[in-house]
């Protein structure tokens, strides 16, 4: 299968938000050859290294009309204040959304693409939260729908953002709510037209560092006085005696202005081996393939249900 990646993630997590993706879109199609082709998108800052690197293995944005893809994955990037439609990227990224609506491309939006898809598509506006979603919160089914098949109840979803979409506004304009937590609100919906478009507030594409290696790059922002305030430590991500201990941490980073360089433990973290929320997240990525491209049951699978304290979850 031939899938297209647009990676917009900054230079720092560039390299892994491609692995995950990758890994992910294979464990969604187990036995299955998966074709990934990188593209970059215009109007991105990168340092003159990393966009010599990309240079040699991704295309532009604007390549994607002409590489008979089957289907396309679209990554958040840099969280920026404001308006999105103020980006330096968001020419380009109008462009790519109108190239997935005409070619009708099962297009899947991860985080800020999720939030600036709906603004071109609708004029849906992302609302800032008064302090960022970080953690790994409960998120249970809406309704019934095919793009849920086998997957359980409630499950564990990774959010980190400083950003939401009014699920008011979403339903006005015509979006199915798939997944719903009490605690950071829509998870993932879904737009059904002439294209199968999945849109993901959260992470589910994440390893099991991913929301420890962001706290710390957030708390070493902020000593640096690139933050406003120091962030709080991942919602659900910890057992009570490892939170302990990156509260100590954290504690004295705070009084000596630095993050000490080794590693902070995940202790009983969810995922200590392989995070929890990977075999529903395979689900969800095949279900959503398997409807975008109205292929056979057989050919791809369905999402696992949890064994019992597998979930990790975080109300």
């Amino acid at each position: 299968m031939r899938i297209g990646l647009v990676n917009s993630m900054p230079d720092g997590a560039m390299a892994a938000s491609e692995r995950q993706f990758r890994s992910l879109l294979q464990e969604a199609l187990p036995g299955g050859e998966l074709d990934l082709v990188l593209f970059e998108l215009a109007g991105l800052e990168r340092h003159p290294a990393i966009r010599a690197q990309m240079a040699r293995r991704y295309q532009p944005a604007e390549a994607i009309a002409d590489a008979g893809l089957d289907a396309l994955v679209v990554t958040g990037a840099k969280p920026g204040r404001g308006s999105l439609r103020n980006a330096p990227f968001w020419p380009g990224f109008v462009r790519l959304v109108d190239q997935a609506v005409a070619l009708r491309l099962p297009t899947l939006w991860s985080c800020l693409a999720a939030h600036a898809a709906v603004d071109h598509l609708d004029g849906i506006g992302r609302r800032a939260l008064p302090q960022k979603h970080s953690g790994v919160f409960a998120c249970a089914p809406v309704w019934s729908d095919p793009l849920l098949e086998g997957i359980d109840r409630v499950w564990g979803v990774p959010h980190s953002r400083l950003h939401d979409l009014a699920e008011s506004d979403l339903r006005t304009h015509g979006y199915d709510i798939l997944l719903r937590s009490p605690t950071v609100g829509v998870d993932t919906f879904v737009k059904r037209g002439e294209a199968l478009f999945l849109f993901c507030q959260g992470h589910p594409e994440y390893d099991r560092d991913s929301l420890a290696l962001e706290y710390r790059r957030d708390l070493n922002a902020y000593l640096q006085g690139q933050r406003p305030a120091a962030p709080a430590i991942p919602s659900g991500l910890l057992d009570p005696q490892t939170e302990a201990i990156w509260r100590e941490r954290a504690d004295w980073a705070l009084a000596a202005g630095r993050v000490e360089p080794q590693a902070w433990p995940l202790g009983d973290a969810p995922g200590r081996i392989a995070p929890p929320w990977r075999p529903f997240a395979a689900g969800l990525y095949a279900n959503w393939l398997r409807a975008g491209l109205q292929v056979p049951d057989a050919t791809l699978p369905l999402a696992a249900s949890p064994r019992a304290g597998e979930a990790g979850l975080s109300a």
